[in-house]
């Protein structure tokens, strides 16, 4: 079974998604789970994802982690991971990340910093309150890999602990009115127009010359 639960930061966690790669009870070689949707997440401190290898009970959303350990290849690949809505053009750091797990009980920690972000809107036409920008989020991160040593109980296991930034970034469009492309083209031809006069009139003093 593949288990995905969400964290409160006080050691707490709440199944959210639960799924089986066989048909049986063992993991089968070569299954894979695609993992996607939307988690709503709280900005607080301390709060964890985490994607697991283990045996989810139907008593009350409880996961078992007694008994002989469970273990998979949490190899996996992200192909999306982003915080509020999805804006093309946005650096989202993870997307593309490929790990290899080559050890039963591997865990793989990100520590994503998340930073508010105001994208303002650019164009001819003015705009006015919340629609003159884009609320978006931005995030740094960082991971590691630790791999289990001797008879250590460890669940092969994928852990995002993400936290908010109290600062919020804005993004201003640089842009160029018409008649700053004017000037700035004016000028261009104004500088180009005396240099080639002053080639001219050089080769032919050293044409006279010689």
């Amino acid at each position: 079974h593949v288990i995905m639960m969400i964290g409160s930061g006080f050691g707490v966690f709440q199944i959210i998604a639960s799924g089986r790669t066989g048909g049986s009870d063992e993991i089968d070689e070569g299954s894979a789970c695609r993992v996607h949707g939307q988690v709503p997440v709280l900005k607080g401190n301390g709060d964890r994802l985490s994607i697991t290898v283990g045996k989810a009970l139907p008593i009350g959303n409880i996961i078992q982690h007694i008994g002989s350990t469970q273990h998979g290849n949490i190899s996996h690949r992200i192909e999306r991971f982003h915080f509020g809505p999805h804006i093309w053009g946005l650096v989202t750091p993870l997307a593309g990340n490929e790990q290899f797990a080559t050890k039963p009980g591997t865990t793989f920690k990100y520590f994503v910093k998340v930073v508010p972000t105001r994208i303002y809107k650019g164009g001819f036409l003015p705009s006015f309150g919340r629609n003159k920008y884009l609320s978006t989020y931005q995030y740094a991160v960082t991971y590691t890999k630790k791999e289990a040593q001797g008879e250590e109980h460890v669940h092969d296991s994928i852990l995002f602990d993400y936290e908010f930034s109290a600062t919020v970034i804005e993004v201003h469009p640089v842009s160029m009115s018409l008649l700053q492309l004017l000037l700035r083209i004016c000028s261009l031809i104004g500088g180009i127009l005396p240099l080639r006069l002053f080639g001219y009139f050089s080769l032919q003093n050293l044409h006279f010359a010689h």
